[in-house]
């Protein structure tokens, strides 16, 4: 604990005294952010659960896929599955169906199929309503078709 105040102290430190050195170590930092730091799901449906995985950039299997998208999916359920968008307002915060939009993964044993969507629910109905600071709010849902 100690270590990490004095590591802060300097750093503060450093940023009073280098204003340079302060824009470049924030550049270092989210560059080492992204690099270690991210980490994206591999969701593997079947016929009757699924099971969600974190994967790291590290990982050698997705790394050809990594930059490609922000979900991973394997659907090994037999059946299409379908990533639709939920819409929430602020004003009236219903769940908003009239402006839904729908991506088919069909069915295709053991092949990851990437989503540029994070699944927010998977295989659960989303709530009806959601409190939303902004004007709207979207989030996917992920369920068979």
């Amino acid at each position: 604990m100690f270590k990490l105040l004095d590591l802060l102290f300097y750093l503060v430190k450093l940023i009073s005294e280098k204003p340079i050195s302060s824009f470049f170590l924030t550049l270092l930092s989210i560059f080492i952010y992204n690099i270690i730091f991210v980490e994206k799901h591999l969701i593997t449906i079947t016929k009757t659960d699924y099971s969600k995985k974190t994967i790291s950039r590290f990982n050698n299997e997705y790394k050809d896929i990594w930059g490609d998208g922000v979900t991973f999916v394997i659907n090994n359920s037999g059946k299409n599955l379908i990533l639709e968008s939920v819409t929430y307002k602020s004003n009236s915060n219903m769940f908003n169906e009239g402006e839904d939009q729908k991506t088919i993964i069909p069915p295709q044993k053991n092949k990851v199929q990437v989503l540029h969507e994070k699944c927010n629910y998977i295989l659960s109905t989303p709530p009806k309503t959601m409190k939303s600071k902004n004007s709207s709010t979207k989030k996917y849902w992920l369920h068979r078709e």
